[in-house]
This record gives C-alpha cells, sequence and structure tokens, in this order.
C-alpha cells in the first residue's frame, strides 16, 4: 500500500531552526505586554507570573504559525505573508484580521511612499 503523506512533518529550514535554537529575547516583549495588558483592563502593574503566561501563550501560538507557514512550502527560506494567512484558514476570525493588518500595512507603505 502507498501513503499519501509522509509519516513525519517535512524538515524545517535551517534559519527557522537555527531561530528556534536560541532563547527568545523577552525584555521589550514582556514591557509590551505589559501595556497591553493594562490596555485591556488589568492593573498598571500586573503580576509577574500572568505577564510570563501571557508571553509563553503567544510565544507558543507564534511559534506553530511559523512552523505552519513553513510547511506550506518547505522549500523557502522565507515565509509569505500569504503562507500565513493560509495557514489561518481554519480560523476565519483570525484570517481576516490578518488581512486587515496586511492591507493596512500596504496602505502605511503608500503613503510613506508619497512623501
Amino acid at each position: 500500500s502507498r501513503t499519501l503523506y509522509p509519516p513525519f512533518p517535512p524538515p524545517l529550514p535551517r534559519p527557522l531552526l537555527a531561530a528556534m535554537s536560541r532563547p527568545p529575547k523577552k525584555g521589550p516583549v514582556l514591557k509590551e505586554i505589559r501595556d497591553m495588558m493594562f490596555a485591556f483592563g488589568d492593573s498598571r502593574d500586573p503580576d509577574e507570573e500572568s505577564v510570563e503566561l501571557v508571553y509563553e501563550l503567544v510565544h507558543e501560538f507564534l511559534e506553530g504559525m511559523t512552523q505552519k507557514a513553513c510547511g506550506l512550502q518547505p522549500h523557502l527560506a522565507r515565509i509569505r505573508p500569504d503562507d500565513v494567512v493560509f495557514a489561518l484558514m481554519k480560523d476565519p476570525r483570525k484570517q481576516q484580521r490578518a488581512l486587515e493588518l496586511l492591507a493596512m500595512n500596504q496602505t502605511i507603505q503608500k503613503a510613506r511612499k508619497k512623501k
């Protein structure tokens, strides 16, 4: 019998593997997370464990999305925005938000070029 899919996911590109082997720099990100937590109704100085938990959740989500996007084009060393949007296909709400952010980014880039 012939298998249509390999039993294991395809190997990840070398740049992604190198980035995943380095410990992430938390410093500036933790400050941003604190600010976002305050903006969404938490106290001005949220508990460190809460900030760390949110960081871990965001980090795991981004790592998983990156792996999914890399799996779509394993021969490329880069992830394209289209790959991320496609990887979000099972979550229409997140996919729509990603499309909105990409459109907003294009609008900002066009405005900067006009200056």
